[in-house]
């Protein structure tokens, strides 16, 4: 097999199920439990710094609090970085952690004094990834869902100032997260043309949760760079078995159709797509964010208003029409769109920074002079 670069060859159809085991199997799994055991292990060190920080006597909402405290604390305190692909306790001794990183770590700590924990998956818009227009890669967001003893439901993000109660999301079990963990993996092999080890990695999250359509859907985006035409197509089939609308899926599944002589299927794939895409907001507002960046204003807004016209009340829609209107020079409207988010919000930091953002525009208005460099919302 060739892992150079793909040759567009119209591969004779699908092929089977047990073709495309039968290739894994060339790319052994890890011991998923095994691997479990290491992504939430808490070591001598990080007891000892539960114990030193977290009260056990108090209640579990207190629990919850001083966990949070201890390892966001600017002293001990994680930074953020996208490719920080740890365990728990790789997380801690790095001091470094993306957002499943993160969430291992706080959810082995909190284990350990007591606490009712699981991960959360968050389900964010697609992004356009390495570097080919026709190819869609699906990231997952993961957090932290807290049972405290009355039953209520705290929601813990390592992004907090970024996070949207209106995207969806689902609780998920340990295996769940491992899978990302191991899909997370793979892709940035992917990037570095690993292919041996970006197999081993989907193997392995594929035998950590067989239904996992993120692991299936890039198994079919690798094996279609690799030129496995044949085998990326039943990958992509069996994504689709897992969640029908899977537009991300159904995107790429219809390139591969494309390129490979398959009008028909691509075009009927395409329009399920589009559809299912059309009627996301946050498709929408991926799209206004990217226009906003490019500075192509009037476009952002007419991407923003089909997002609230699907989604009310989202405060991450107003915060950058509010930018948008500032960039456009609108300085009352960018200031009252920007109290309307202000209003909508239920996170406290990120009503913290909308306030800190109004206080700086009203003072330009006043003043003239030149707005802070404050943190992007």
């Amino acid at each position: 097999m060739s892992c150079g670069a793909p040759q567009h060859n119209i591969p004779q159809g699908a092929a089977s199920t047990e073709q495309l085991e039968a290739f894994l199997e060339n790319y052994p799994a890890l011991d998923v439990d095994d691997e479990l055991r290491k992504f939430l292990y808490m070591s001598s060190d990080m007891k000892v710094f539960a114990d030193t920080y977290v009260r056990r006597k108090g209640g579990t909402g207190r629990r919850l609090l001083d966990v949070h405290n201890a390892i966001n604390h600017p002293s001990t305190g994680m930074s953020y970085k996208a490719d920080a692909h740890y365990s728990a306790e790789g997380a801690f001794t790095a001091g470094e952690a993306n957002c499943l990183s993160y969430s291992a770590l706080f959810i082995a700590m909190s284990r350990y004094v007591n606490l009712r924990v699981s991960f959360q998956e968050v389900d964010l818009p697609p992004s356009w990834s390495l570097g080919e227009k026709d190819l869609l890669l699906r990231f997952r967001h993961v957090n932290i869902v807290a049972t405290l003893a009355t039953g209520r439901k705290k929601i813990v993000d390592f992004r907090m100032d970024r996070f949207s109660h209106f995207y969806p999301s689902r609780e998920i079990s340990d295996h769940e997260a491992l899978a990302l963990q191991f899909n997370n993996l793979a892709v940035d092999a992917m990037f570095e043309d690993d292919w041996p080890t970006v197999f081993k990695y989907l193997h392995s999250a594929i035998k950590a949760d067989s239904k996992k359509v993120v692991a299936w859907g890039n198994l079919g985006l690798a094996l279609r760079r690799i030129n496995r035409l044949e085998l990326a197509e039943r990958a992509y089939l069996k994504a689709l078995t897992l969640n029908r609308r899977d537009y991300s899926v159904m995107s790429n599944l219809a390139n591969l159709y494309r390129m490979t002589g398959r009008p028909d299927e691509a075009k009927v794939l395409s329009e399920k797509s589009s559809r299912h895409r059309q009627r996301n907001p946050y498709y929408h507002f991926a799209n206004a964010q990217r226009d906003y960046r490019e500075q192509r204003y009037d476009r952002a807004l007419e991407h923003l208003n089909k997002a609230k016209k699907l989604q009310e009340k989202e405060g991450n829609f107003e915060q950058l029409m509010a930018f948008i209107y500032w960039e456009q020079g609108k300085r009352q409207e960018a200031i009252y769109v920007m109290e309307r988010a202000y209003e909508w919000e239920t996170n406290p930091r990120t009503s913290e920074l909308i306030a800190k953002r109004l206080k700086d525009w009203q003072r330009v208005l006043d003043t003239g002079e030149p707005a802070k460099d404050l943190k992007e919302l």
